[in-house]
């Protein structure tokens, strides 16, 4: 494999297997959610590394001017809670441009904490960045995921001042099946079908 083809294959790799593992914090009245386990960020690593033994998992590294609130909620169903993980800087005296991490796998697994690397990192270059849950398939089906981070835009507009969030400039990016609903978060602007109200 020559040094650019190792390049893009290691850039591509560490943003398939960003993440850590955390565990949250459950409010005893809070329900439970059965969590397909079939994609991870460890078995994603241990399935890649058989042909790419230089691969690692990206660590998070929170550098000593941002901030982290973890397990925030943003929205709630009930006694569904779903919640994110919001990096900001230290620094009150400027906005910033906002971003909303979507992980992937398949619709149906993954987590947000596979997103927690990378939202360190974009937060470092000058952003707000959050990490966010959304409901998964096996748990509430199409449109669901999409309608859960139109919630999260909203949650950042509403949180503008507590987080110094320039709501002029709020991007979303994602990956894999995250990518996908990024797009359709994107595409169903405006459509009273997919309006919060």
């Amino acid at each position: 494999m020559n040094a650019i083809n190792k390049f893009i294959f290691s850039f591509y790799s560490l943003i398939f297997l960003l993440g850590n593992f955390c565990t949250a914090q459950i409010d005893s009245d809070e329900i439970h959610v059965y969590k397909d386990t079939s994609f991870t960020i460890y078995s994603a690593y241990e399935k890649e590394k058989k042909n790419f033994p230089f691969i690692e998992i990206a660590k998070p590294l929170l550098g000593q001017d941002i901030l982290v609130d973890s397990n925030v909620v943003y929205a709630q169903y009930g006694k569904r809670k779903l919640r994110l993980d919001i990096f900001y800087a230290k620094d009150k005296s400027q906005n910033y441009p906002a971003v909303i991490l979507v992980h992937g796998g398949g619709w149906r697994s993954g987590d947000k904490s596979q997103q927690i690397p990378m939202a360190q990192e974009i937060a470092a270059a000058g952003f707000v960045t959050t990490a966010v849950e959304y409901r998964l398939s096996p748990e509430a089906k199409y449109p669901a995921a999409i309608l859960d981070l139109k919630s999260a835009v909203r949650w950042l507009r509403a949180n503008d001042r507590k987080y110094n969030i320039d709501t002029t400039k709020i991007g979303v990016l994602g990956c894999s099946s995250g990518g996908h609903l990024v797009s359709m978060l994107g595409v169903t602007n405006m459509n009273p079908k997919y309006d919060l109200g």
